[in-house]
Order: C-alpha cells, then structure tokens, then sequence
C-alpha cells in the first residue's frame, strides 16, 4: 500500500503542514469505507508478489473521489487505508508472520497504529534500539542503495519487484563544472 505518502500530500494540500502529526487529523474524521472497497477492487492490490508500486498509482483513484466529505474525512479514510493494504499484504507472503517491527513516522501516528491493532493478528514491535535509528531507517536504506547503484551491484531482482532481470538504480551522472 502507499504508506504514510498520501497522508502526508493530503495533509499539505488541505492544512499546509506536512504530515498528519500523531494522527490527530484522522482521528477528528471519519472512515468512508466506500472509498476504500472502491480502491480496494483494483486489480493490482490483489495480484501476488513479486510487485511493486509507489504513490502515484494511488492518484487516479484520489483525482476520481468527489465526495469524501470534509478534509478529515479523506485523511482518516486514507490513514484507514494504509492500515488495510498493510494488513491484507502479510496475507501475500508465503507465511502469515508472528512478528512485525514498525518504524519511521508512521510508528508515530496514532490512528494508523491503534488501526493496525485492529486488522492484525501478529504482534507489532516498534523498532526501539541502540542498534538502530528508527527516524533514518528510511534515509539509511537510500543511502545503502546509493552505494550499491555506484559500484553496480543489482538490489531490485525479479523475485521481489518483478523485474525481468536483476537491476541497478541506474546511471550516476556527475555535472562537470566550466
């Protein structure tokens, strides 16, 4: 699913602040549970691994929804989807976990972690320890991609995404200066 990124474009558009801070605005909405089985027929949530997807994907259904009632409202039911498709996604691997660790800024959002609550049947362990920064776990993983897209060693494989074969991320182009 998308992760906390719709959230956070949705929260700048109609509040001008870049993220939903500890779930505040979704908790002062409601779910519009329309909106989410409409999204959730899309057949490309329900196709198996290898897949990947990123939150652009989710702006067609966004662009096409008139009537989500009042900006909260759209925050608590996307907030409400991130829940859902993170949920439905164990359900795709091979073995449905005991286990899961949350981290990043999503750990800190309320609604979505009392929603996942909700819809899971594993324990959730917040990512908490001297061996790691939960906060730049994200930026560490660019960091460790970056590093091996330099020295050109694949880290997409068609086991995990779906690519034909395994890939790179790409060209690095260094500007020359006159």
């Amino acid at each position: 699913g998308p992760g906390n990124c719709l959230i956070n474009d949705l929260t700048m558009l109609y509040f001008n602040k870049s993220y939903d801070k500890n779930g505040y605005i979704a908790s002062s909405g409601k779910i519009k549970m329309k909106i989410i089985n409409k999204i959730l027929q899309d057949s490309y949530l329900k196709k198996s691994y290898p897949k990947s997807l990123d939150r652009q994907y989710f702006i067609q259904f966004l662009k096409n929804i008139n009537d989500f009632g009042r900006p909260e409202d759209l925050i608590c039911t996307i907030s409400e989807l991130t829940a859902i498709t993170i949920a439905k996604s164990l359900y795709l691997l091979p073995k449905y976990p005991i286990n899961i660790l949350v981290s990043g800024g999503g750990a800190k959002n309320k609604f979505i972690m009392k929603r996942l609550e909700q819809h899971l049947k594993c324990k959730i362990n917040l990512l908490k320890s001297n061996n790691f920064q939960p906060d730049f776990i994200e930026s560490q993983l660019i960091a460790f991609l970056a590093a091996k897209s330099i020295n050109n060693f694949p880290y997409t494989f068609p086991t995990t995404t779906g690519v034909i074969k395994p890939l790179s991320g790409g060209e690095l182009v260094i500007p020359t200066t006159k």
